[in-house]
């Protein structure tokens, strides 16, 4: 769904896939350019009804946060 609808959506900065070690859950991190156009994406009928499908056999919380710090190594 990310690759084939999400990727190509209007504010869409990219993506990483995470899956626990034990391979129980997987975790998606998104980065938006803004609140509404994520929301706009989620309301889009092409992604929507590929999420519907996947939904049947997992369970999806979405959430949304704001990056309030980010860390990075120390410049060498």
């Amino acid at each position: 769904v990310t690759e084939e609808s999400v990727a190509t959506a209007l504010g869409f900065e990219g993506a990483t896939l995470h899956l626990s070690l034990d391979g129980e859950r997987v975790v998606m991190y998104a980065r938006w350019r803004s609140l509404a156009e994520y929301q706009a994406m989620r309301a889009g009928s092409s992604s929507m009804s590929a999420l519907r499908e996947i939904m049947e056999t997992v369970i999806f919380e979405p959430g949304v946060f704001e990056v309030v710090r980010e860390f990075r190594p120390p410049d060498v």
